[in-house]
């Protein structure tokens, strides 16, 4: 089985439209060389209940118009929409990742039993409709952590988790986050994580996090600095913290 990578990035429905921040981060990942695959449909007997007739017909076209329908009529809130695509769907991306060459054939035998190319970029998106935890949009962009981020040479990851940054810097940029973490699968709690900031604290325990510029104000970023840890501050004055050095001090914050 597939161990999964996965981006967290959590967005206020009151000042983001639900339609620009799908479209926002499909920009951002066809501006940095991803390349739209499909769409992955829910199980074919989930199907017929998802919503507004949805179909894989007419591709990211086809996404949009419905994407731009469902936020222009309300019922993101009026049907507690919790997740788009529908139904646990994902709009799947390529991208060129770098492999170790001598790991050829047991990433064609993961391939094969996956079903899915290690190449893959699987993007969705939901929303909290809970006053208690908190309303929120969610973006999520989960891709392999096998061959992409750990299993060959530390050089490859890092440069494979450097070109992961660079796409989700364009997203924070077009859709404006105001948090976001990023972990291996077994170890993501981005709940915890915020719970954490808003306490003041570091949200440790994580790979890397986004703060967005408007809850900078809780960190010390001259004290992250001088402590050692790597932070991008971004034009903006969000920043990305790095609490990892899993690839032998190469990292992939630094250009």
């Amino acid at each position: 089985m597939v161990d999964y990578y996965y981006a967290e990035f959590f967005l206020d429905p009151d000042e983001a439209r639900f339609a620009d921040v799908v479209e926002g981060t499909v920009d951002a990942l066809l501006g940095t060389g991803c390349r739209f695959r499909t769409i992955a449909l829910p199980r074919e007997e989930d199907r017929d209940s998802a919503p507004w007739g949805w179909s894989a017909a007419g591709g990211l076209e086809r996404l949009r118009e419905i994407c731009e329908e469902i936020t222009s009529e309300g019922l993101i809130e009026k049907r507690r929409l919790i997740s788009f695509p529908p139904s646990g769907g994902h709009i799947v991306f390529s991208f060129d990742f770098d492999f170790d060459a001598g790991r050829s054939e047991e990433i064609r035998q993961a391939e094969e039993a996956s079903g899915s190319p290690c190449t893959d970029l699987s993007l969705s998106f939901s929303f909290s409709p809970q006053q208690t935890t908190g309303r929120h949009t969610m973006m999520t962009l989960k891709f392999w952590e096998d061959f992409v981020l750990r299993g060959g040479y530390e050089a490859i990851h890092a440069e494979n988790m450097r070109k992961v940054i660079n796409i989700l810097k364009l997203i924070t940029k077009n859709i404006s986050p105001y948090f976001g973490v990023m972990n291996s699968e077994k170890q993501t709690d981005p709940d915890r994580s915020f719970d954490l900031l808003k306490r003041g604290l570091l949200p440790e325990g994580n790979e890397y996090v986004y703060v967005g510029h408007t809850l900078t104000g809780l960190l010390n970023v001259d004290n992250l600095t001088d402590s050692g840890r790597r932070v991008v501050v971004l034009p903006d004055a969000s920043v990305i913290i790095e609490f990892t050095d899993r690839w032998g001090g190469l990292s992939p914050l630094e250009d």
